[in-house]
């Protein structure tokens, strides 16, 4: 489970044991956490192959994560239970983690707008729109303070009448990377699986000794270690459940049904900015998802789009997973405006 879903659960927990009762919650934030799931909702092979083996290979988390654990309705979903009804499931309780979620004074997500593929944008914004699957299509609106890392949280992006000019991979790189990938893929491959298997089968033990102790308990402690999430995560960003095609150079979003046009953004290059009505972003999420989305969004959230340059592994940058690894180094941008922004006392 990752780190922003884990501190769902302890918020959980911390109010069915009454401890908000005595302290105020203040501030929830999370930093490209997959609040919808990382289930693919991309159509093809490479995708729906994706979906078939993640929940296969990373054990009781990797169900979860996919949304494919059934005991008897997924974890993600009773975490975010509204009480609404759904076309599979009866109406629930109000979820005690909603509950918890309602009491914290600010509650933020971050989420990369391009390059994670760990972590996509939709699942960690909260959202059922994704405007940054062609950037060619828009200009993008940044903090004054934060630019060009955090994106405007209300204007972040400029529709365009005439796309840009794609980027293109050097023709080195087209060559290279296939035969680098056939290469590492069976190394890759066997290390994650065995990992797995490993994995696998010391959190079958966990999670029986933990039902053991505490039959009586609201919610089940189901966890991955997180050597294994940041094996899977670093297999994912580096392409081996993705077409290279998929890679983006450049990603926003706002809830408004018409995005207003910013004044004064002109690149100086002739672009037209245009109004676009957000449906042309809309994604096909499931069922599932979209129960999600309803719970999360039934309390107040600040989102923020991150643009990270200086890597095409947006996911390790934003959580600044390496602190000596000088590409990784946005990610304190983002720390900093959360600080200095976001952080309440």
């Amino acid at each position: 489970m990752s780190g922003g879903l884990i501190s769902r659960y302890v918020v959980g927990l911390m109010y069915a044991r009454g401890l908000f009762e005595t302290i105020q919650p203040v501030n929830f934030t999370t930093f490209a956490s997959p609040h919808l799931g990382i289930r693919h909702i991309n159509p093809g092979l490479v995708h729906n192959m994706a979906n078939i083996l993640g929940p296969r290979l990373l054990s009781s988390s990797g169900r979860q994560m996919f949304i494919t654990d059934r005991t008897p309705r997924p974890l993600l979903l009773r975490m975010t239970d509204k009480g609404t009804p759904s076309l599979t499931y009866q109406t629930y309780q109000d979820s005690i983690f909603i509950r918890g979620l309602a009491l914290f004074r600010t509650r933020t997500a971050y989420a990369n707008i391009i390059n994670d593929r760990s972590v996509p944008y939709h699942t960690a914004a909260i959202s059922q729109y994704d405007p940054y699957l062609d950037m060619t299509r828009l200009n993008l609106s940044y903090l004054p303070d934060y630019s060009p890392t955090i994106l405007h949280p209300t204007h972040p992006i400029i529709p365009l009448a005439k796309p840009k000019e794609p980027t293109h991979p050097s023709t080195a790189r087209r060559f290279l990377f296939p035969i680098a990938l056939a290469f590492l893929i069976p190394l890759w491959t066997t290390f994650f699986v065995l990992a797995s298997l490993y994995q696998s089968f010391f959190s079958a033990r966990r999670i029986a000794h933990h039902l053991s102790l505490q039959e009586d308990s609201e919610v089940e402690e189901q966890t991955l270690s997180g050597a294994v999430q940041e094996i899977f995560e670093d297999v994912v960003d580096n392409a081996i459940l993705f077409d290279p095609t998929d890679e983006q150079e450049e990603y926003a979003e706002n809830d408004d049904d018409a995005t207003p046009l910013l004044a004064g953004m002109m690149n100086g290059k002739g672009e037209k900015p245009v109004s676009f009505k957000r449906e042309e972003y809309r994604l096909a999420l499931t069922e599932d998802q979209l129960s999600m989305l309803s719970g999360l969004k039934s309390v107040a959230w600040q989102t923020f789009g991150v643009h990270i340059h200086q890597t095409m592994h947006s996911h390790a940058a934003i959580i600044r997973r390496h602190k000596w690894r000088p590409e990784l180094k946005e990610g304190a941008i983002v720390i900093q405006h959360w600080l200095q922004t976001q952080f309440k006392v």
